[in-house]
């Protein structure tokens, strides 16, 4: 049974946890929220802020549960919160609280609160019953980080009057973004719902909801788009429900409903047939609201020509980077002696002792050249160090054996002599990102330093930061490399790499990667970014540094040499190697 939090119990708790503190807010007059003119949905129907309310700064789970109770503010000044932290979360809903806000500072950088689907896949982000009176502002809400993956609501209202969601996301995997019962005088104000999969809204029983400069988009349901059963004035007004997809062909359902009205609204490319379950549904009502649909076929060559225009703005190799030198990304056996080049430039081919050293890792292993060998019957056309003996190449001989930690590097470099001359290795310590079960947790350090770029790349790019991950760092920690990944634009997932040594941040900022029908190369299922595994750092005599990076794929892997120039990391070398399956 689920626990109510009620004003008593809070207040007893806040008084018991003296790291929560409040302090009387200096508002003059009330909050309004003003609906433009015109709008069958008065001003006043959706209540008021009252000034002169406590207000707590909230930094934690702890920090909001502890703070929930009527006639107060709660301040979300941290940028992320995990509300699956609070202990006893799994039986926690907001129940009996009147005239209470939650915001976040900046609607530019929406305070994110969400539930880790790892831990809590089927509780909903916030729950509210029997309140009156609640405000939503400057939030982002969800499920996160995986996917697809959970069994509740975003937002859920039981028996709740006067409640406003204002520029907020709400995105999935939530079942709904919003799933209400019982529940009149609603507004969802210049907010969005992405990313859900059943319904993007559920509304049962519900009256005087108004949905005002809405966005609804990007969610892949299984059900209608919107569902409405007994439920009365109901209005979307200047919204945008676009690119979803509905498994049910229609755009509507409103069994039972009254006055369902969709005005000065963009209906279209959506996966839909029909406006309404039932076409004739004289409670459906479209004034100045453009509706057109999208046949299946029609949206998966939108999405696959989206994917391929994302694919095109890809970053071209400066050659003058590293010219001058030779430099080959190679295959080593699984002994760690010898390694294998495919060498097609002919100043290369016909003097193959230019090639000095096998770099592996943090360390330059001589070598010798040892033979020119034709591929074997046998090789199976994968680049992996198991099918080396069958390979085809110049074969080079190490003085000793490579060795890692890391059993799964599998390409080290070969160079020349002047390589070496003019980039030295800087010891290099990495840090896991398989995001496997088996993962170490992160260390202080690592969300120490992931917490100081977060703050230092949103100033530097305008965006939100939705996760930054140490992934290396030099010996001396001067240097250290991230995997960062940016709220997501519907969806399309925005990320980079982050390079910060001291001369500043260098960003390898990639274009934007759409998952749509699964993943693709940088980026898993979940929509989460994948920067790869640093493997070797190096920096050359004007103090720039140059980043030797594999970056697997869901066929291959990719390995790059990024270099440090104003601000930004240029690709010096890409080499591919075909892997899949194994």
């Amino acid at each position: 049974m689920k626990r109510t939090i009620t004003t008593l119990i809070l207040a007893a708790l806040i008084l018991l946890a003296g790291c929560v503190g409040g302090k009387k807010r200096n508002n003059d007059v009330a909050q309004e929220h003003k609906i433009e003119e015109g709008s069958a949905f008065p001003n006043d129907l959706f209540g008021t802020e009252y000034p002169d309310r406590e207000v707590f700064e909230v930094r934690s789970a702890t920090d909001f549960f502890n703070a929930v109770g009527s006639n107060r503010v709660l301040r979300v000044v941290a940028e992320n919160i995990d509300l699956s932290d609070y202990p006893g979360f799994e039986g926690v809903r907001i129940s009996n609280i009147e005239n209470m806000t939650i915001e976040g500072i900046d609607s530019s950088f929406p305070a994110d609160m969400y539930v880790n689907t790892a831990m809590h896949s089927e509780i909903a982000v916030l729950e509210f019953e029997e309140c009156n009176n609640i405000v939503l502002r400057n939030l982002r809400l969800g499920h996160y980080p995986v996917s697809y993956s959970c069994y509740a609501p975003v937002v859920a209202f039981t028996g709740c009057e006067k409640i406003i969601i204002e520029a907020c996301i709400l995105y999935g995997c939530g079942t709904e973004g919003i799933t209400a019962n019982n529940t009149q005088r609603l507004l969802f104000n210049n907010s969005t719902i992405e990313s859900c999969e059943v319904n993007a809204i559920d509304l049962s029983a519900c009256s005087d909801f108004l949905f005002f400069k809405a966005t609804i988009a990007h969610n892949n349901l299984c059900c209608g788009i919107i569902l409405l059963q007994e439920s009365e004035r109901i209005g979307f007004e200047k919204s945008h429900v676009v690119e979803n997809v509905s498994l049910k062909d229609f755009v509507v359902s409103a069994r039972d409903c009254r006055q369902i009205t969709f005005d000065d609204c963009v209906v279209e490319n959506n996966v839909v047939k029909t406006f309404g379950e039932d076409p004739e549904n004289p409670e459906i009502a479209l004034n100045n609201t453009r509706f057109k649909p999208l046949t299946r076929d029609d949206y998966d060559n939108r999405m696959y020509a989206l994917r391929s225009q994302l694919s095109e703005k890809s970053y071209t190799v400066d050659p003058d980077i590293l010219k001058g030198h030779v430099v080959r990304a190679v295959i080593r056996d699984e002994a760690g002696t010898e390694v294998i080049a495919g060498i097609y430039d002919e100043d290369v081919a016909s003097n193959p002792e230019l090639l000095t050293h096998s770099v592996f890792g943090n360390m330059a292993y001589p070598v010798v050249y040892k033979e020119h060998r034709e591929e074997g019957e046998e090789f199976n056309g994968r680049d992996r160090s198991s099918q080396f003996e069958n390979m085809g190449g110049f074969v080079y001989q190490t003085n000793k054996t490579m060795t890692r930690d890391d059993e799964y590097f599998e390409y080290p470099l070969l160079v020349s002599q002047s390589f070496l001359d003019e980039f030295s290795i800087v010891p290099l310590n990495t840090f896991d990102t398989s995001n496997s079960w088996d993962e170490e947790p992160e260390t202080e350090f690592q969300k120490e330093a992931a917490t100081k770029i977060r703050d230092e790349l949103q100033q530097k790019v305008k965006r939100k930061v939705m996760n930054a991950r140490l992934i290396g760092a030099s010996v001396d920690t001067a240097v250290q490399v991230f995997e960062v990944t940016f709220v997501p634009e519907g969806n399309i997932t925005i990320g980079c790499i982050a390079l910060q040594s001291p001369v500043g941040i260098s960003l390898l900022q990639e274009p934007g990667i759409t998952t749509y029908d699964g993943s693709v190369w940088r980026v898993d299922d979940d929509g989460t970014y994948r920067a790869g595994f640093p493997r070797t750092l190096f920096k050359d005599k004007m103090g720039n540094y140059l980043l030797y990076i594999e970056r697997p794929g869901p066929e291959g892997t990719n390995v790059f040499i990024y270099s440090e120039r104003n601000g930004e990391l240029i690709p010096a070398l890409l080499s591919s190697f075909y892997t899949a399956p194994y």
